[in-house]
């Protein structure tokens, strides 16, 4: 029987799951409940069961068959169907029985379906619809149930993904943003991420080219700003960094220059001053140091030239005659050095000197002449014009 089938499939579901989805079995009960109200317990007998068509007309068999016929017709219940076949299964109202409980079992099927489907609806859950769809696989509801169970789904999806993002906003970093878009690259939110992702880049650079910059300024030197440069060839402070570089060259440049310019000016000497102009041809003491060159030149023209080397190399023999050392070369080598240092100074110093102090000590034709007794010579005459007239007395 239809009833009894349906009836015994619901209580095997609900004894299978009654451990790990209550839901699901409180669906098949009020499906069972909804079944077992109108099937109604069969009875089984062993009785025999007359044959209605072999009863004479009018007899008492025929008589029962009638007034149960009547009483199921008036009652037109499952049980009262069920109890009516098993009593005259072969009787003359045998089929027409049978059809009224198979309408009834129909209708008892559908409002099982409908009963679960309310319970299903009443706990709008994935695991109600399953339920539903578990008990009744080929219900009136399959396909609402299979389109609920979808948007369930993807809700439950959804929200999951909307709890993740609101994470990630409460500690919004790179790496809580990676692992967001690693785990839904496609989600609601993706481009959102990736555009704060951006965001966060563009302002750890920024961060950076600050703290870059900063210590640049700190270090105040030209390899500091120059490995700002290199690091951040697009950062905020590139122009002035390069400005600070060419004020950093200027000034070492300057530096290099004034202290090349104080060199010179203490040795003043025409090589010095040339080595001067080699070095910074436009440097900022050029004029003068071309000034000076000049001045010294036209000194140096003035004063006759002595073979020093033939002067020297004499002294050195006749010194290492007399004392035998052997340490001529070293002699010569040092005379050489004074005579050179001596007649530089009376370059620097010859316009100072007067025309007679020139006269007296300026002696090219005696024998031996010598710078360094030439410069001795014009300092004595220098000093004694400086001692006070009654010193000369």
């Amino acid at each position: 029987m239809l009833c009894s089938n349906s009836v015994l499939t619901v209580w095997r579901v609900t004894s299978l799951h009654w451990g790990d989805n209550k839901l699901l079995c409180v669906i098949a009960l009020s499906a069972l409940l909804s079944l077992t109200s109108g099937c109604g317990q069969e009875q089984n007998t062993t009785q025999s069961v007359p044959d209605s068509r072999s009863l004479a007309p009018g007899s008492k068999a025929e008589e029962e068959e009638s007034k149960a016929w009547e009483e199921a017709s008036r009652a037109n219940t499952l049980t009262g169907w069920t109890s009516f076949l098993t009593k005259f299964g072969s009787g003359k109202h045998a089929e027409e029985a049978k059809a009224s409980l198979a309408t009834l079992e129909t209708l008892a099927a559908k409002a099982a379906d409908e009963t679960a489907w309310e319970a299903a609806l009443k706990s709008q859950s994935e695991a109600g619809f399953r339920g539903y769809l578990e008990v009744f696989g080929n219900g009136i509801h399959v396909k609402e149930a299979e389109t609920r169970i979808a948007a369930l789904v993807e809700s439950a999806a959804r929200d999951a993904e909307d709890n993740a993002w609101s994470e990630v906003l409460r500690a919004e970093t790179s790496e809580n943003l990676q692992a967001y878009l690693d785990r839904y690259s496609s989600g609601h939110h993706a481009t959102e991420a990736r555009d704060r992702m951006a965001s966060l880049r563009i302002k750890a650079r920024r961060e950076a080219d600050e703290n870059a910059w900063s210590a640049a300024l700190r270090e105040g030197t030209a390899a500091g700003f120059n490995n700002y440069i290199k690091d951040f060839t697009e950062g905020a402070h590139i122009a002035e960094a390069q400005g600070r570089l060419r004020d950093l060259e200027r000034q070492t440049k300057d530096t290099a220059d004034k202290e090349a310019w104080g060199e010179a000016l203490r040795a003043d000497t025409i090589v010095a001053l040339n080595l001067y102009l080699d070095q910074f041809p436009t440097g900022a003491h050029r004029t003068d140091a071309r000034r000076r060159v000049a001045t010294l030149t036209m000194s140096a023209k003035q004063i006759p030239t002595v073979d020093v080397k033939r002067s020297c190399k004499a002294s050195a023999d006749a010194v290492s005659r007399l004392i035998e050392e052997g340490r001529d070369r070293d002699r010569y080598t040092s005379c050489l050095t004074s005579e050179g240092k001596a007649r530089d100074e009376i370059i620097r110093q010859w316009a100072s000197y007067t025309s007679a102090d020139k006269a007296s000590c300026v002696q090219k034709n005696v024998y031996q002449p010598s710078y360094i007794e030439w410069l001795t010579c014009l300092e004595l005459r220098v000093d004694v014009r400086k001692l006070p007239k009654d010193a000369l007395q």
